[in-house]
């Protein structure tokens, strides 16, 4: 009996030692995470709480702008522009920054100027200037990627004349091509693995790059794959067609030459003209800003020298 009873103070006096190491760890750990934040606030500043609040703010604009766009056509234009741009953005954060810019920009124009139209105009241009400037993006990297794709399309070929499969083939090409086709292919064979199909994947690629070249080839490699036959010829192919039409684009190029820097001195010479008039002779373009019949001149001279420009360039676009 008393072997019993000191085996169960023994395991009375062991749980209370675990029981209080246990408390005391906690305490211990608890102590620390208040002495943390305790010297977090000490460090804090009122900086910090000013970028921290902008942050919230952030973020609640970018959730709204998200909810209030998705599942539209343009939220889905917006996705593929940035995609193929290379820009690492939701359309949610492109949309919310592009509108705090432009109301910035159009209350610094008005503080400036002392016009609210002036203002209006500044935000405009602000809202249009950086879906230019994404769009033109988007077209180089799509350019970008219709350069590369001849001896892509080439590397894959030797990789499935050397016994690979074409998923093989694509995965070395995402290993060994440069940006932009590179990291896609990455993203293909990611796509794969976690069960997508191939054709899926590489019509999604195709569409998120906007290469013309791109789609053909994921088209050849379909129609390949249901017909049967050797790939690699089709590949082969294909890579010599565009490297001879990337010539043709480049002596066209070549030929247009003096049509765009015409377009650009035509463009660009009514801008220097006015500049030197204003600073010579301010007082003589004056009716021209502050009448409405110089209004009228100067809107309607916007609108020709629009036109022609567009016409220049139909002139001097030539498809290849």
């Amino acid at each position: 009996m008393s072997a019993v009873i000191g085996i169960l103070g023994g395991a009375l006096l062991v749980a209370g030692g675990v029981g209080l190491a246990v408390f005391g760890l906690r305490q211990q750990q608890r102590t620390g995470v208040d002495r943390l934040r305790a010297a977090m606030d000490e460090v804090t500043d009122p900086t910090t709480r000013e970028i921290s609040v902008l942050a919230q703010a952030w973020t609640a604009m970018t959730a709204a702008t998200e909810r209030a766009g998705r599942g539209g056509s343009l939220h889905a234009r917006a996705t593929r522009a940035l995609e193929g741009a290379g820009w690492p953005l939701r359309p949610a954060e492109f949309a919310t920054g592009v509108a705090v810019a432009s109301l910035l920009a159009a209350l610094v124009a008005t503080a400036l100027a002392g016009s609210l139209a002036t203002g209006l105009l500044v935000a405009v241009v602000a809202v249009v200037a950086p879906c230019l400037v994404l769009k033109r993006q988007a077209r180089v990297v799509a350019q970008k990627a219709d350069r590369q794709l001849p001896d892509v399309l080439g590397q894959m070929a030797a990789s499935l004349r050397s016994g690979h499969s074409l998923t093989q083939a694509i995965e070395a090409a995402g290993e060994q091509a440069d940006a932009p086709l590179g990291p896609q292919f990455a993203r293909v064979i990611a796509e794969t693995r976690v069960g997508r199909d191939l054709d899926d994947a590489l019509s999604a690629t195709a569409e998120r790059i906007g290469s013309t070249d791109l789609r053909w080839s994921v088209r050849a490699m379909a129609i390949q794959a249901r017909t049967g036959g050797k790939l690699s010829d089709v590949l082969e192919v294909l890579a010599e067609f565009m490297r001879d039409r990337e010539e043709v684009r480049r002596e066209v190029r070549a030929l247009t030459a003096d049509g765009r820097i015409s377009a650009w001195v035509l463009g660009l010479l009514p801008f220097f003209v006015t500049g030197a008039l204003l600073v010579i002779s301010p007082d003589y373009l004056q009716p021209l800003f502050s009448e409405r019949l110089g209004l009228l001149m100067l809107f309607a001279a916007g609108v020709l020298m629009g036109i022609g420009m567009l016409v220049i360039r139909k002139i001097i676009r030539v498809e290849v």
